[in-house]
């Protein structure tokens, strides 16, 4: 049986980046940062997706140069507060639970299953004070295709091509990830992940063809010594591999929480980039998203006859 517990070293690193990465943002201004006193906040990550239950993972920022073991890791995660998500006309009070995926710590709906031209709203009660978010669950955009495509100069390594049809119109903003479905699942905690460039609006195909590249993203349940021993083939799929492929539609402010969370994280080693101000749709003073994917899935084998020549 998989022990969430063995992962508690893995999560602890990458739930730390998260958090920090957050204390870099406050709603949609920008604001001076004084690393060693930074004021502990709320930080947020809500999902509701097509046809499924509502979750919430809750975690406390902490200082930057505050020491993390395993017994303050812990700690980060709220496990106390009351989350209701509404459509409107029902209300579900998630249940804080250990589950064996990504992310292992949060708070489960088991009412509400995300549907379609539905408008979500999140209300967390937490040390004294409430926070509230909403969020639009809009159409899933099908996928059409899938294809392989080597990268040049290799026989092995490549990328998939992903192919759908955006409506006319209309400004659509989406987002896309992998999930590998060859993993040990009595091992591993099954994750989707993303390329660092996973989202884009349509300002540039309105009412064609969307041709989206994946790669494969970084786990954040791999330590960093995996990617650097597999520095050459992390980021690549091979023939064989059984992947699913989600493209998922956003609203506009979870598109723009996501494309200031990746621009952080690709600029964050560029002294001479523009600073950029991650901006969540949670108030009041927290950080963090309560986002709706209007998702859907294709799952493939890679083999010859997807390749494009």
């Amino acid at each position: 049986m998989f022990n969430i517990y063995q992962y508690i070293e893995k999560l602890k690193v990458i739930t730390t980046v998260f958090i920090l990465m957050f204390l870099l943002s406050r709603c949609e201004k920008e604001i001076d940062i004084t690393l060693q006193d930074t004021v502990t906040k709320l930080v947020v990550e809500g999902v509701i997706e097509t046809d499924q239950y509502a979750y919430v993972t809750l975690s406390k920022s902490s200082p930057y140069f505050a020491s993390v073991d395993k017994n303050t890791f812990q700690n980060m995660f709220v496990k106390d507060a009351l989350v209701i998500v509404s459509d409107g006309i029902l209300s579900d009070t998630l249940i804080f639970d250990t589950v064996p995926f990504y992310p292992p710590f949060r708070f489960q709906g088991h009412k509400i299953k995300g549907q379609s031209n539905t408008t979500y709203s999140l209300r967390i009660e937490y040390n004294n004070q409430i926070y509230t978010s909403t969020t639009q669950l809009l159409e899933p955009i099908p996928i059409d295709s899938v294809k392989y495509q080597y990268r040049n100069g290799s026989d092995s390594l490549g990328m998939l091509r992903l192919y759908a049809n955006d409506p006319i119109n209309q400004t659509n903003y989406y987002k896309i990830s992998s999930l590998n479905n060859d993993i040990d699942f009595s091992k591993e905690i099954p994750v989707w992940v993303h390329p660092n460039h996973s989202v884009t609006d349509d300002r540039f195909f309105n009412g064609k063809l969307v041709e989206a590249t994946i790669y494969k993203g970084k786990n954040p349940m791999k330590p960093a010594s995996y990617y650097e021993e597999h520095s050459e083939d992390w980021w690549a799929f091979k023939i064989g591999d059984n992947i699913t492929v989600k493209l998922s539609q956003l609203d506009y402010e979870s598109y723009i929480f996501w494309r200031t969370t990746e621009q952080v994280i690709t600029t964050s080693d560029n002294p001479f980039a523009a600073p950029t101000t991650v901006q969540t749709n949670i108030t009041p003073n927290a950080l963090g998203t309560w986002s709706a994917y209007a998702s859907s899935t294709k799952q493939i084998i890679i083999a010859e006859d997807i390749i494009i020549p």
